[in-house]
């Protein structure tokens, strides 16, 4: 028989928050009692999966859980990715391909270097693209 534990971080995550609010979707309650209940939970202080520290979850946080895992089962407690991920927040689309670009025709430019000549160029402020934003967004 196979094992039974978690094949990565999303499914530790799923069973964590299950555990959470399990016992809650095997419930009935009265009005007003499931709002007690996630109330009562909020206050609880949690160490999420490869957490170094305990933290509490909101109210609205622990609600949507409890709403997804009835409605979907614990699969639905699985984090979804998030949608802009591999795209930098701060840059806009029109810096991203300069970016891009940049970065096709000068293969061996650092990103610092990069970075360095678009703020001397008044294309980009500065101290508003660090090179981490940059570097992920290039890989």
């Amino acid at each position: 028989m196979e094992s039974l534990s978690p094949k990565n971080h999303a499914e530790r995550v799923a069973i964590f928050r299950h555990s959470i609010i399990g016992g809650l979707v095997a419930r009935e309650f009265a009005h007003g009692e499931l709002r007690a209940e996630l109330e009562a939970l909020s206050r609880q202080r949690l160490r999420p999966p490869d957490a170094d520290s305990t933290r509490c979850f909101s109210i609205p946080t622990l609600e949507r859980w409890y709403y997804d895992c009835k409605k979907g089962g614990p699969e639905a407690l699985v984090p979804k990715p998030r949608a802009d991920k591999g795209h930098g927040r701060c840059l806009d689309p029109e810096l991203r391909e300069l970016l891009c670009d940049i970065r096709t025709e000068n293969r061996s430019a650092s990103v610092p270097l990069i970075l360095t000549t678009l703020v001397a160029e008044g294309r980009v402020a500065e101290d508003k693209v660090s090179p981490q934003v940059v570097r992920k967004m290039l890989a």
